[in-house]
């Protein structure tokens, strides 16, 4: 590294973007075997401040983007990709992230540089060349998993303890015999990697299957992401275990729904985030949203049309527990029992605002010409058929049951509605 620079003081430099910080991680990782490199770093210099001033950042006083700051930024670089043997510590969340993408997913790293090329307009043959250098190194970075992939199957059958130093020292020890070279990364390296290369169970990480496995937990992301994404606010994992139980049994080994909760939770990525709840349970949910099971059925029932019987929302609300169903059929006002194990929402029963209404006055009339103070639900489904003749073909469709509790949300606030009578509240 170049030494001797002075630091210019009260200078505000416009940060740096993703794609100038993936350029600087990858001179340093093109030229991690040599001592000096002013070269390079006078390169990177020209190329940032042309970026910088093209993006209207201002760089007249500017040293960030200068060798001196450059300079200043590549020991910590230099610390990340050795593991902490050269260099020193201070590396921004950005160079810690581009540090971690290039070792563990090289090929994504590759394709910011791309992207970095060509918004900085590098189509030179050195440019090129670059490239060709920076992709043979992160070529390695598969070939590590491939190799660590190997090894937790033939030493690790039944997986790796996270939490366990121990296991983590016997892997290295495994490495080092059977590859000749030390593994490099530190801890957080290393449990990434794991995650990456193979499954979480228990706390354990267990070495995928294959293509079948693989192929079988894609599946079950996109049926989460799907459903989540056609409105619904969560998915009970209980629910997602028993739709593909056989599959998840005999692919993946597991044999509890809290099993694969952990799996989801590395697989599915930031934008959905697993809730515990006491009457929840453990459910999916996009970030965004707060999960409404009671809603979820009511939206069900009101995309339906009609009334729908216990079979019929136990295959389309698949994503809950039954008895959870169940539970928002009873305790949601606006879904009333049409027949027995049969419901709907209320506001697709035939009538508007005028109608309920006219069928209040019907019922205060019919109560006041009553001795008792009390009528019949069948008198009172007549009598609203002759006084409203255009509903009487609509009611036709209900049962007298479904009229009562119809009427019992709307006119709630006036009367009473118990087994087949209605009465004046209070």
């Amino acid at each position: 590294m170049c030494k001797g620079h002075k630091s210019p003081v009260n200078v505000e430099n416009s940060a740096w973007d993703i794609h100038e910080t993936a350029k600087l991680v990858e001179m340093c990782i093109r030229l991690q075997n040599q001592n000096s490199f002013m070269d390079d770093m006078k390169q990177l210099s020209e190329t940032l401040l042309r970026y910088a001033k093209q993006r209207g950042a201002s760089v007249d006083n500017d040293i960030s983007r200068k060798v001196y700051g450059i300079n200043k930024r590549t020991p910590y670089i230099d610390y990340l990709l050795s593991n902490g043997k050269k260099g020193q510590e201070g590396a921004n969340d950005t160079e810690k992230k581009l540090v971690t993408l290039y070792q563990m997913q090289p090929q994504a790293f590759q394709k910011i540089i791309g992207e970095a090329n060509r918004r900085m307009g590098l189509t030179t043959v050195a440019a090129v060349k670059q490239a060709a250098a920076s992709e043979k190194s992160t070529a390695t970075g598969s070939v590590i998993e491939e190799k660590c992939l190997q090894l937790l199957r033939d030493k690790f059958p039944k997986g790796i303890r996270l939490a366990s130093s121990l296991d983590q020292n016997r892997f290295y020890n495994f490495y080092v015999d059977q590859y000749g070279n030390e593994l490099p990364g530190d801890s957080l390296f290393f449990e990434q990697l794991l995650k990456r290369i193979g499954i979480e169970k228990n706390g354990r990480i267990v070495a995928r299957c294959g293509k079948e496995q693989t192929r079988l937990l894609d599946e079950i992301c996109k049926a989460v992401k799907d459903t989540l994404g056609s409105g619904v606010s969560c998915i009970f994992i209980e629910s997602l275990f028993v739709r593909y139980k056989e599959q998840v049994e005999s692919l993946l080994q597991i044999y509890q729904y809290k099993e694969l909760e952990s799996i989801l939770k590395n697989k599915l990525g930031n934008d959905y985030v697993i809730v515990h709840q006491k009457k929840l349970g453990s459910a999916i949910c996009l970030t965004c949203k707060t999960p409404n099971p009671d809603e979820d059925v009511k939206n069900c029932l009101r995309e339906h049309g009609t009334s729908m019987t216990y079979s019929e929302l136990k295959k389309s609300i698949w994503y809950m527990p039954f008895r959870r169903i169940k539970q928002a059929l009873t305790i949601t006002p606006s879904i009333i029992c049409t027949k027995d194990e049969s419901y709907m929402a209320v506001e697709l029963f035939p009538v508007n605002k005028e109608d309920i209404g006219n069928i209040r006055k019907i019922i205060g009339q019919m109560l006041v010409e009553s001795q008792t103070g009390r009528i019949t639900d069948e008198d009172c489904w007549r009598m609203v058929a002759k006084e409203l003749s255009y509903l009487a073909n609509d009611l036709k469709a209900f049962s007298l049951k479904a009229f009562q509790n119809a009427l019992s949300f709307f006119l709630k606030d006036e009367f009473e509605f118990s087994t087949h009578i209605i009465s004046r509240k209070n």
